[in-house]
């Protein structure tokens, strides 16, 4: 896999960047030059064979964080409500706004009251919607685990 797929899979399951670069100790401007192939003196950015080898070492410490953020319903009614804290945690890794609208259709006013403690719908997470969550988790972590980057015939490196 090269990092325009690595790309499309981060995009296509609604992951940040942003954690991927904490890991491999690089700001959100390197991340975003490289994958979006920012042109520099005349030729589109790609990350270095450093920079991949890292990503690769990281990958896997992401997929055993997400696994690590499986939500859990405790609940013994129609709702909840610690869900909410672990959606959130969920955050360090997926758009939520995305995610949510993606696996379980909510509006994003939905997801803001759901994770509101102020708002009357707080903690409004069923069951099935935690077991979408973590189904998507478990898919993404596998995944992560298994990749490995390649890097790109031809390309000026960052």
């Amino acid at each position: 896999m090269n990092q325009d797929e690595l790309r499309g899979f981060l995009e296509t399951h609604n992951m940040t960047k942003k954690r991927l670069g904490e890991l491999i100790g690089q700001p959100d401007t390197v991340m975003s030059s490289a994958f979006n192939h920012f042109v520099v003196n005349g030729k589109p950015l790609y990350f270095s064979a450093e920079r991949l080898a890292r990503i690769n070492d990281a990958l896997p410490v992401m997929a055993d964080e997400i696994t690590a953020r499986l939500m859990h319903f405790s609940g013994d009614g129609r709702f909840d409500k610690a869900c909410a804290e672990q959606l959130r945690a969920v955050g360090d890794y997926f758009n939520l706004t995305l995610l949510t609208s993606r696996l379980l259709g909510w509006s994003k006013g939905k997801k803001e009251g759901v994770l509101s403690p102020v708002h009357p719908g707080y903690g409004h997470v069923k069951k099935t919607d935690v077991t979408a969550i973590n189904t998507e988790l478990l898919a993404v972590a596998g995944v992560l685990r298994e990749m490995k980057i390649v890097p790109m015939e031809g390309a000026s490196t960052l």
